[in-house]
């Protein structure tokens, strides 16, 4: 035994002679900076003497060579190899070094992960767009919708039907809604293909799986779809995280809101094969009486890299049930009983479910770039209504007789109007970079839509020998939608200059019969040239001018055709925009400032008219403006302290305007319609001021807190700039705080976040609608409004491991 320890003492005199070197360091991830446990550092001439990295990366190896070799790997992770001369001290002694190393991930070879088509805007050249990437949605997704997230974001405004910003939601660039803007996801176009619009409620809890999201101000550049007329919201979902991850969020506020999320990544396995995805479940009950939601969701992404290819399959789906808050809030209501609703029928619900499928696969050729994806998209639900006093006439059914000169005509029911709808097509693109200073693409995309519309009676009071589930009306459309661009993008000296063209033919059809019985057999073609030009030039050291020209041409909504006979449809919309900036960066302070103007022919606007069943249209204004001053800041105060905003100042006019007004004698009998012409008159729902605030407080290691302050000015109902029918300006406070208590044994990080909204509890309404009529010869009106909630607050924690 004592010679066992004695030879045990000796080995350690003898490393104690040779080992005179003592190395200490830290490997890190270099993408990340996250600490790598397990890494292994050794000699490259001894592959005996190494060590391996602890919980927290760090290590220390003790070698006896003055010159070595130092090998660093870890699985997932490029190996690095460090020549290291080592040094004695002044008293002979060797002395200690420390050596920081950084591993770069395998993955890193294979980039890019996925490439879509380029659409888009290039913000280092053009100051129009503004991005937002995963990090930012995530310090403030707590559960409410796409169009809450983007507050920030200039020159626009969000509504909420439900009042607290889940469910229905929808937003404003510029005056113009989301039928005048177009969605892309992963370059796949989003907006409905015949109302145009797009239903951020049938994507719950998307922020969760976004990348990044522009958004565009103006008609942009070249894009996959056909709404891109006022401005584009482009969203790229997540890539695989480099390694395995897993993420849990939750959180729950006001209204018996709450929202959670589970997340899962495998990383890049060793057959260059990866895997992710998302579950969420989302619930309020609404500001607003019994406007609840109730929102389920997936997505799932499995990926294939190489070194120059990638392949990436796509899915995701959600599932909304929410109680119908669509028609506001009765204007006498809104000093007594805000939150009001109309609908009492327990069932006055709206169900959909909508899936996407997507398939991407992207190839380097040299200075080619290729890429190509097919998709497919299935929506389909209804929305219920209890109806009173409904003739049988309006659902295809006889009067029920009574006696032989009696007929009871009319009805107590519920019915369902449901949408049934396929949408595919491609998209595809060519990138090709000849030198530094030169990049050509072309791209475009080919899709097709089917929709099926039909309404059913599942229960009457009388029902006049119908069956349940009477069908009373079915009617289908087809529309094809076919583009393509051609990009030039040219470096003459310190100047950037981009020229863009896009050809879009469109085809539109429908057959049946429509909600109100009558016929329905057109179709309609058109052929539409989109021009885009643009440049940038540095006029001093982060300085810069530039200027912009972009044409958009866009087809009419569905109801704007199956309202009124083809003679009477209305003209396709164009717009010229002209944009003209300059950004600068001085020291802390960084400025934006852009001017606007954008020219409108034929611009479609509601003007009280009514057709032959007393359906509201949509007629052409030949003439109409927006322009606009917009300007961006963001300045580092102190070292803790922040502040970045914006603000945009704007003029919205028609030049002639003719309002049509219903009018009714004193038994309420329709006589028919007047008219007023109004001159230079301001659009609706565009205010002359839209600006935003944020001072960010940094106040200790890991705790952010921001107030957030938004003003949008006064907001016309109609486009008769009426004072008694109008949205009064408003200024709302939120407080948002994110505390991260870091890494542990148990987590990748760990945050706290805490959401106070509208803290001064300011009474005010994002949007509304308006009835004028004149009976018995006097102005009458009926206004309606949705009002959003008082103070309210949402808390959560996610957690990443």
């Amino acid at each position: 035994m004592k010679q066992f320890l004695l030879s045990i003492l000796c080995v350690f005199a003898l490393q104690s002679a040779f080992a005179q070197f003592l190395i200490k360091g830290k490997v890190l991830d270099k993408e990340t900076g996250e600490a790598i446990i397990g890494a292994s550092v050794y000699l490259s001439n001894d592959l005996n003497q190494g060590v391996v990295t602890d919980v927290s990366g760090t290590f220390q190896l003790r070698v006896s060579e003055q010159n070595i070799e130092l090998v660093v790997s870890s699985i997932g992770y490029e190996t690095q190899r460090l020549s290291l001369a080592l040094s004695k001290t002044d008293d002979g002694e060797w002395s200690e070094l420390y050596q920081e190393i950084e591993l770069v991930p395998k993955v890193t070879a294979l980039q890019p992960f996925i490439k879509y088509p380029n659409i888009k805007l290039d913000e280092s050249q053009i100051k129009t767009a503004v991005t937002l990437d995963a990090a930012d949605l995530q310090k403030i997704n707590t559960g409410q919708d796409i169009p809450v997230l983007l507050n920030s974001t200039p020159s626009l405004i969000y509504t909420s039907d439900a009042g607290n910003g889940m469910g229905y939601t929808q937003f404003r660039i510029r005056g113009m809604d989301l039928t005048r803007i177009n969605v892309t996801i992963n370059g796949v176009p989003i907006n409905d293909q015949e109302s145009h619009g797009v239903w951020w409620v049938n994507m719950p809890d998307l922020a969760s799986s976004i990348n990044s999201i522009q958004v565009q101000r103006g008609v942009g550049s070249s894009s996959n779809g056909g709404q891109a007329f006022g401005s584009s919201v482009n969203i790229e979902t997540k890539n695989l995280s480099l390694q395995p991850s897993a993420r849990l969020a939750t959180s729950y506020g006001s209204f018996n809101s709450y929202k959670t999320t589970a997340e899962f990544s495998t990383g890049i396995l060793s057959n260059n094969w990866g895997f992710s995805g998302r579950l969420s479940k989302a619930y309020s009950d609404g500001y607003i009486d019994r406007a609840f939601s109730d929102l389920k969701s997936y997505y799932f992404t499995a990926q294939h890299l190489t070194t120059k290819s990638s392949l990436r399959l796509t899915a995701f789906s959600g599932r909304e049930k929410t109680y119908q808050a669509w028609n506001g809030v009765a204007e006498e209501d809104l000093l007594n009983n805000r939150t009001s609703n109309v609908y009492t029928y327990e069932n006055q619900t709206d169900n959909y479910q909508q899936d996407h499928y997507q398939l991407h696969y992207s190839r380097h050729l040299g200075n080619l770039t290729a890429n190509g994806g097919l998709h497919y998209t299935l929506g389909r639900g209804y929305y219920e209504s209890y109806r009173e006093d409904e003739d049988f006439a309006d659902y295809g059914l006889a009067p029920i007789p009574i006696n032989d000169s009696t007929f009871l005509s009319t009805t107590d029911l519920v019915r369902q109007r449901w949408l049934y709808n396929h949408f595919l097509g491609a998209i595809y693109s060519l990138e090709y970079e000849p030198s530094s200073n030169t990049k050509i693409s072309f791209g475009g995309n080919y899709n097709q839509y089917f929709g099926d519309h039909y309404g059913e009676v599942i229960w009457a009071r009388n029902p006049s020998g119908s069956e349940i589930n009477h069908r009373y009306y079915e009617n289908d459309a087809f529309k094809r939608n076919f583009s393509n661009y051609l990009k030039v993008n040219q470096s003459i000296g310190a100047m950037n200059v981009q020229a863009e063209a896009q050809l879009r033919s469109v085809h539109y059809e429908f057959s049946g019969i429509s909600d109100d019985l009558s016929p329905l057999d057109h179709s309609v073609d058109f052929l539409f040239f989109n021009p885009k030009l643009m440049a940038s030039y540095p006029i001093a050291t982060m300085s810069k001018v530039y200027a912009y020209y972009g044409r958009s041409n866009r087809e009419p909504l569905r109801g704007d055709f199956v309202e009124v006979e083809p003679k009477d449809w209305p003209e396709h919309e164009s717009v010229n925009d002209f944009e003209l900036g300059f950004t600068t960066q001085k020291g802390k302070l960084a400025l934006e400032l852009n001017l606007y103007y954008m020219q409108f022919k034929n611009q479609l606007v509601q003007n009280g008219q009514v057709n032959d069943v007393g359906a509201y249209l949509r007629v052409n204004v030949p003439n109409s403006y927006r322009r606009g001053i917009e300007l961006s800041f963001n300045a580092a105060i102190s070292e803790h302290l922040s502040w970045n905003g914006n603000i945009n100042l704007s003029q919205n006019k028609i030049a002639e305007f003719t309002n049509y007004v219903e009018q009714y004698d004193e038994n309420f009998e329709w006589l028919g319609q007047n008219t007023e012409v109004h001159e230079n008159t301001t659009i609706s729902f565009s205010p002359s001021a839209i600006a935003f605030s944020s001072f960010n407080f940094n106040v200790a290691k890991g705790l952010d807190i921001s107030l957030q302050t938004k003003y949008v000015g006064e907001q016309f109902l109609d486009n008769t700039e009426s004072e008694v029918r109008k949205i009064d300006a408003y200024l709302v406070n939120d407080v948002i705080l994110n505390y991260s208590l870091g890494k542990s044994k148990y987590f990748k990080d760990l945050r706290l976040q805490a959401m106070a909204y509208n803290i001064m509890n300011e009474l005010y309404e994002t949007a509304g609608w308006t009835w004028m009529y004149d009976f018995d010869g006097t102005r009458n009106q009926s206004n309606a409004y949705y009002p959003q909630a008082g103070r309210n607050f949402m808390v959560g924690f996610v957690a990443e491991f």
